[in-house]
């Protein structure tokens, strides 16, 4: 790996003079000289000016140089014999000596009663190894490691026999002859590997899969997240009633359709989602506007229409320009939208009448607090359950509060025919119409107490009842956390829902609701980013079939052969268990809190997308996965012949190597997350076939990936 490093290295002296010792309050100086006589070591200023004569400066070294005010002309400017690389990799500022009562700090080494101890108290750099190495003489070249750290991550402790406990700052390391030991902290920067593995961990939550080009552009910037999230939000959206104008096989949308062909049949919305997912450059707010619309679900079971194009993607439009909105505008849209009128069947909804023989229609009243909004159990903002005097959990609402809410989204009707639009006998795509003879006009009591008056019009009401279910403190934990398990970890900490949630409540700039501020603070999360979590098994999540094709498909560039430039996909919920608008009922394709039986719900934890994961599905994911590496867009993923393939090309120069092939695939689809007992199978079965046959090795090597589990569980 090529390096540019500091170590600490430094005598008992130098301690004193720099004030690079931490030590606790009050400690007495005859265990302060004892432990500092243990930890005896090369001479930082001596070491870290020869090092950095024969070693270049880390490749990001400019970058973060460059943000630094009065940045430092030299490479230790303060003259502390701590260099600017390795106080910027403990933290400090370059320019300032590196001192427990400034910016930064150094560890400190010592060994005491059979270990190693090591204070360690900096989360670490996003970009920069750790390295703690030990020795037993002054011999140059003997260093060996004991454990190392990649940024935030935990430590990974390497000598056999060797053992890793932590209390708070201080790491103790046992293993024997522990006292006879010299230690140094080494500080590496890396530009090739682990800089990757953590750009593409990023990119496998955020989108439906990393590019190569995301990739560089990522590290080029520095691994920024923030800044790939803020240049995310401000692209232009991506709207599928757009995209689908700019694919040939639509030619004739939104005028008249044929109703054969692809843009005459079921298939064709989800040919235009397949379109965005892959290659529309907003990647974030399809990735968000995916995991919404399994919130707030229509499909097509329940709906009519299914074949017609445009008041499809007129609908899931909705989601994808409020995607990094407002949750409160998205509500409103789809409350008012005739699919969702349709599908929760709350359109053409009338009072009651006074014989009692006719009551609004409960659906969406029902459904709008359960799935959308406050859910049905009283909520603390981290998530965790209230409970009442009995320990028992305190339902939100009741039936009474459906009925009363029930009331308020009577009146609905559709729209007027609008001779735009596919159907011309139906408006299923402007916004419903009120008809206010059939809406109640009485007196309704909400879930919280609030009272709408008599004598107000549908809009108002329904526009004042969301106002309230957005408001209620439930549905910032609530829909926070059903983000969470669609983006980054199935079990998020409690702490991790009140972040996020607290995002949600307000968005710094006094906004509730925005979902760019909930996004950024789902994805930037220490949770989401801190490696430390990565080795936590009850962390991260099982990734959807359909996220495991898109990241396939995306990786290596699908392209169509069609003369129309239709990514021609069909339906594949038979085998996946799901599929875009595919979705069996108004509850997703999985709940939220589905836990298998087994280890996981042994712990209390859930796993939602283990729901449709079974022998079947199992299997079926596998033939697809197999038949899109070795076919392409060909039966039974598309249509009959080859119409589109995956490039493989630079897969197929590794290929002779199994390993290289294997390593290079466990970083570019896995961030290096498959453990050696996974990659030595994989790289044993492409071994087994000539070498020189590159293009089967290289289909076996990706067959056998897609059933890895370090490539379909995300941490």
């Amino acid at each position: 790996m090529p390096t540019a490093f500091s170590d600490l290295a430094f005598t008992i002296t130098q301690k004193a003079e720099r004030r690079l010792i931490i030590t606790p309050q009050n400690m007495p100086k005859t265990e302060l000289l004892r432990r500092a006589m243990l930890c005896v070591t090369l001479s930082l200023a001596t070491f870290a000016s020869a090092a950095h004569h024969e070693l270049p400066l880390p490749t990001n070294f400019p970058d973060w140089l460059a943000d630094i005010p009065g940045a430092p002309e030299s490479d230790d400017p303060d003259q502390d014999g701590a260099t600017s690389f390795y106080e910027y990799a403990l933290g400090a500022e370059p320019a300032d000596a590196l001192d427990a009562s400034k910016s930064g700090h150094s560890p400190y080494l010592t060994s005491e009663d059979g270990s190693a101890l090591l204070r360690f108290d900096f989360d670490g750099r996003q970009d920069v190894v750790y390295i703690f190495e030990t020795r037993t003489d002054l011999a140059p070249d003997d260093w060996s490691v004991l454990a190392w750290k990649l940024g935030p991550t935990p430590w990974q402790v390497v000598t056999d026999g060797a053992t890793l406990t932590q209390d708070g700052a201080y790491l103790s390391f046992n293993y024997p002859d522990a006292r006879e030991q010299l230690y140094r902290l080494r500080v590496e920067t890396h530009d090739s590997l682990l800089n990757e593995a953590q750009a593409v961990r990023f990119l496998r939550q955020a989108t439906f899969g990393p590019r190569r080009e995301d990739i560089e552009e990522l590290l080029h910037h520095g691994l920024d997240f923030e800044e790939w999230v803020e240049d995310q939000i401000a692209l232009p959206a991506t709207t599928h009633t757009e995209l689908a104008k700019t694919i040939p096989a639509f030619a004739n949308y939104p005028a008249s359709y044929p109703f054969g062909g692809a843009n005459g049949n079921a298939h064709s919305k989800g040919m235009v989602w397949f379109e965005a997912a892959i290659n529309a450059p907003d990647q974030l707010r399809q990735r968000m506007a995916w995991a919404l619309f399994q919130i707030i679900v229509v499909g097509e079971s329940g709906s009519a229409n299914t074949a017609y194009l445009d008041e499809w993607l007129h609908y899931y439009d909705f989601y994808v320009t409020h995607a990094t909105g407002n949750y409160r505008d998205l509500l409103q849209d789809v409350t008012e939208s005739p699919k969702m009128g349709r599908y929760l069947t709350y359109v053409n909804n009338q009072k009651a009448n006074n014989s009692g023989t006719r009551q609004p229609d409960e659906n969406y009243a029902r459904e709008v607090m359960q799935l959308f909004t406050i859910g049905l159990w009283e909520l603390n903002r981290d998530g965790t359950l209230k409970l009442d005097e009995n320990e028992q959990p305190i339902p939100t609402y009741d039936n009474t509060d459906i009925t009363e809410l029930a009331k308020v989204f009577t009146g609905f009707q559709y729209a007027a025919d609008n001779p735009n639009y596919q159907d011309t006998d139906q408006n299923w795509i402007d916004p419903m119409r009120r008809n206010e003879n059939r809406h109640d006009r009485g007196e309704k009591t909400l879930v919280d107490g609030t009272v709408l008056p008599a004598n107000q019009n549908t809009i108002t009401d329904v526009t004042q009842a969301l106002d309230v279910l957005f408001n209620h403190p439930n549905t910032a934990p609530f829909i926070s956390k059903r983000l969470i398990q669609r983006i980054t970890c199935s079990n998020p900490s409690p702490q991790y829902v009140d972040r996020v949630a607290a995002a949600f409540e307000d968005d710094g700039n006094g906004e509730r609701g925005n979902l760019a501020a909930v996004a950024k603070a789902i994805l930037l999360d220490p949770e989401a980013r801190s490696g430390r979590f990565i080795v936590d098994p009850t962390r991260g999540k099982l990734r959807e079939p359909l996220n495991r094709f898109l990241q396939y498909c995306r990786s290596f560039e699908l392209s169509t052969t069609r003369s129309d430039k239709l990514l021609y996909i069909r339906s594949l919920e038979t085998y996946f268990g799901q599929f875009p608008y595919r979705s069996p009922t108004v509850f997703n394709f999985y709940l939220p809190d589905f836990s298998p039986s087994g280890e996981v719900r042994d712990e209390n934890l859930v796993a939602p997308e283990f729901q449709i994961l079974d022998d079947s599905t199992g299997i079926r994911t596998f033939q697809i996965m197999e038949s899109l590496v070795k076919n392409g867009l060909a039966w039974p993923i598309g249509g009959n012949g080859h119409q589109g393939s995956l490039d493989f090309s630079h897969q197929e120069t590794l290929a002779s190597d199994a390993t290289a092939l294997v390593d290079h695939l466990n970083l570019l689809l896995a961030n290096n997350a498959l453990n050696e007992t996974e990659k030595t199978a994989i790289i044993t079965a492409v071994e087994a076939l000539p070498e020189g046959d590159t293009e089967a090795r290289t289909e076996r090597a990706l067959t056998l990936f897609s059933i890895a589990p370090g490539f379909n569980i995300l941490k």
